[in-house]
């Protein structure tokens, strides 16, 4: 059984939307469980008879405090302990049979946290964002890095793409996915200082499809 905590407050149409989220991964997912973060009372209102019909599955971590676009996400980290995002971010931490975390709360705290209290991997140098999006052929296309960092040097944009091309082929199961450099056109003196200095090393990058 894999289990996954989900922040279910501090974003647009909270927690509604999460709600129904977890009920519809329940349904598709059997090896699913879940943990929502929140105001217990709240959850269970909104849960109503699915909380006895998922009662193998569903957990619930009450979290009063909620972060909001207005925090500053460095204070947040450390301030709201009772929130729903830093008590699942801290279980996260803290116990092994959780797999992974989902929010769609603020990024930024989200960030500050992931980095504070989570860690980053070795040699990492910032975490990214990096949705996905259909394209017009039927398939998807991810774009990393979509608001996690603001200040990007050529290094880490460099590393968004082999994290990115590594995520897309391991969870999305694209073979020797293709890895673009968006830009304000395709030749290599294209674009800022920035971005010319990212493309060349892109080129020299190995275990990418740079294209």
């Amino acid at each position: 059984m894999t289990k996954i905590i989900v922040d279910c407050f501090g974003s647009d149409h909270s927690p509604d939307a999460q709600i129904q989220g977890s009920l519809m991964a329940l349904e598709k997912f059997q090896d699913l469980s879940l943990l929502l973060s929140g105001d217990e009372e709240t959850l269970r209102t909104k849960l109503g008879s699915n909380l006895e019909k998922y009662s193998s599955r569903i957990e619930l971590l009450h979290a009063p405090e909620v972060i909001t676009g207005d925090d500053e996400p460095n204070k947040v980290v450390r301030l709201s302990k009772e929130s729903s995002m830093m008590k699942a971010v801290r279980l996260l931490k803290e116990d092994d049979s959780i797999s992974g975390m989902v929010s769609c709360g603020a990024t930024g705290a989200l960030v500050a946290a992931g980095v504070l209290r989570i860690g980053r991997a070795k040699g990492v140098i910032r975490p990214p964002f990096c949705p996905i999006l259909p394209t017009m052929e039927g398939g998807v296309v991810g774009v990393c890095d979509s608001g996690a960092v603001v200040n990007c040097t050529a290094d880490i944009l460099q590393q968004f793409a082999i994290m990115g091309s590594l995520y897309m082929e391991n969870v999305y199961n694209i073979k020797n996915p293709k890895v673009a450099l968006l830009n304000v056109g395709t030749e290599e003196h294209k674009g800022d200082e920035l971005r010319q200095k990212t493309f060349q090393l892109l080129k020299q990058t190995q275990g990418i499809n740079f294209v």
